[in-house]
């Protein structure tokens, strides 16, 4: 239990997590990650420190399950060029376009902060009946062929310029197998079954978890890569996705609390104000 000091400590301070789902792919005409994003809550309150909000950000449209769209797409929502530290995206969930990049905000002068502390990124394993958080991401492997008709069997970014000494592998910061995971089933019961997996695909889940792992790694190799990755079923009815989104909240509170007892949670939440 922490003390009246650590409860004062925390006061009115705003933790914000971007959440993000993909768009339809290859014969599968829906898909429930982007559905489930946006069924996550507005805000959540921690029974651990009672006194900081959680902010969700869901991404209003689906991202393209296309490799280009994710490498160009990803950088600018974790680390935006010029950008305030409150540059999040705009709610126009209205909207059917899958181009994501326009839904970036603005509203302070404050540059090169990430906007979010957290990010959860959600994708669908069709052939899977359970739901996984992924440990670890990969650089190479890419021959599945994405929405655009392209692989990236051949492509080197990862290799070269800022990126030259990328690990092949890249993991969270965050301890997903042996801290985030036991938080994660508490908080769900013994009735929805949820995993650590190491294996995310080599596709585009794969792609954008380590396509956000690298940026973080970039701007600095040593500190925090507070990033999640989600794979869910492919059911797809009303039922499925509210179980889904009653599972992801599940897994950002988890994430949440294990950052906020890390020494890099620690470090941010004491530069808040």
């Amino acid at each position: 239990m922490g003390s009246r000091a650590e409860a004062e400590d925390d006061a009115k301070k705003e933790i914000h997590v971007l959440v993000t789902g993909f768009g339809p792919f290859g014969p599968y005409t829906i898909n429930p990650s982007h559905p489930i994003a946006l069924t996550l809550p507005h805000s959540l309150a921690l029974k651990s420190h009672p006194t900081v909000t959680v902010s969700i950000h869901p991404l209003p449209k689906p991202i393209r399950v296309s490799y280009q769209t994710v490498r160009s797409l990803v950088p600018q929502l974790l680390f935006p060029p010029n950008a305030p530290s409150t540059s999040r995206p705009q709610d126009r969930s209205n909207e059917s376009s899958s181009d994501t990049s326009s839904d970036i905000s603005s509203d302070r002068d404050e540059p090169s902060k990430a906007p979010f502390d957290l990010v959860l990124f959600i994708g669908m394993a069709p052939r899977r009946i359970y739901y996984a958080a992924e440990t670890r991401a990969h650089r190479d492997g890419y021959i599945g062929v994405d929405a655009d008709g392209r692989n990236m069997a051949k492509d080197d970014e990862w290799t070269k310029g800022v990126y030259e000494g990328a690990p092949e592998i890249l993991k969270s910061k965050l301890d997903i197998k042996e801290d985030v995971l036991p938080r994660w089933k508490e908080k769900l019961g013994s009735e929805i079954d949820v995993r650590a997996s190491n294996d995310a695909g080599r596709y585009l889940c794969d792609f954008i978890y380590y396509t956000g792992l690298i940026e973080y790694w970039r701007h600095d190799r040593d500190g925090d890569r507070p990033v999640a990755f989600l794979h869910v079923p492919g059911n797809h009815e009303q039922e499925d996705v509210e179980r889904g989104g009653k599972v992801a909240t599940a897994l950002v509170e988890s994430m949440v609390e294990s950052w906020l007892e890390s020494k890099d949670g620690r470090k941010k939440l004491a530069g808040l104000s």
